[in-house]
């Protein structure tokens, strides 16, 4: 399996890198339903089944707010200290672990490492979040997942974090 990481790129101006003007969001019809802010029943019926399969793993969790997020406290053998943080969203449950922070390694002379990586690591996208930090992935469907592919999930992300901490420590702006 190849994975990708898409790097997206966007100029203050708000033109898109091969120089297109951003598209504005069309306006919703009369019919749209409006956006909800406060969990739906099945957001509630999801949350519940995460929670329990959260308890069947044996993992100790902390909720994050009324929505459907929870972190994960881990330890790994180079990344000291970190956080599972598995999120819900349209029937997917994702878990994403923040690698290091954007402005603590040079991303571009990563880039060309960062997609080795990718390429060889299973179950695990590597990418840049929305603050430009290097994050490692994976989700699964929630309505097909069950406590051994959950806890199959969290070790492989966790030992991907792992190994991507050491792989971009070269890359580092402040090198210990």
């Amino acid at each position: 399996m190849i994975l990708v990481i898409c790097l997206q790129v966007l100029s203050v101006s708000g033109q898109a890198i091969q120089g297109k003007r951003a598209t504005t969001p069309k306006k919703a019809s009369p019919s749209a339903k409006p956006p909800v802010t406060d969990q739906q029943p099945d957001d509630q019926e999801a949350t519940a089944t995460v929670e329990q399969l959260l308890a069947k793993a044996g993992e100790k969790s902390q909720r994050l707010g009324s929505g459907g997020a929870w972190a994960i406290r881990k330890t790994g053998s180079n990344l000291r200290f970190f956080q599972i943080i598995l999120s819900y969203r349209e029937g997917t449950l994702a878990a994403e672990v923040t690698v290091v922070k954007g402005n603590t390694i040079r991303v571009n002379e990563a880039a060309p490492e960062l997609l080795r990586l990718a390429h060889r690591l299973e179950f695990a996208k590597v990418g840049l979040n929305r603050f430009g930090d290097l994050v490692v992935r994976n989700e699964a469907r929630l309505k097909s997942l069950d406590v051994d592919e959950l806890t199959n999930n969290l070790q492989k992300i966790a030992a991907a974090a792992d190994q991507i901490f050491v792989e971009v420590q070269k890359f580092s702006i402040n090198p210990k």
